[in-house]
């Protein structure tokens, strides 16, 4: 299945090393361009600006991220809303900036 990337998304990547799974959010910051926020530690994994190629080479590189999955921001957005108690909805809604990665994820 092909899927579009897109700010707010968060990918599911393998680290068979540390045996676990991380949780990456894709970002895009004014000052640093496109990239990507662990969801696990806090920290930037890194920034790519607006080399978007050089985004597109990490992301498609096996040993490096190895995207299992992707969790859309609007499902994140749902789960948000419905499990905090909150005065209004939280809602997903597209940036200002296109990412333009297709990853291709296993069924």
């Amino acid at each position: 299945m092909l899927y579009q990337l897109r700010t707010g998304d968060v990918v599911l990547c393998e680290n068979k090393p540390l045996n676990q799974t991380n949780a990456y959010l894709i970002v895009y910051d004014t000052d640093n361009g496109f990239g990507l926020w662990c969801l696990g530690c806090g920290e930037a994994l890194g920034f790519y600006g607006d080399d978007i190629e050089k985004m597109k080479t990490d992301i498609s590189n096996k040993d490096f991220l190895n995207i299992q999955s992707v969790i859309p921001k609007e499902l994140i957005s749902e789960y948000l809303s419905s499990q905090c108690k909150l005065a209004f909805p939280v809602k997903a809604h597209d940036g200002f900036h296109e990412l333009n990665i297709v990853v291709e994820l296993g069924e």
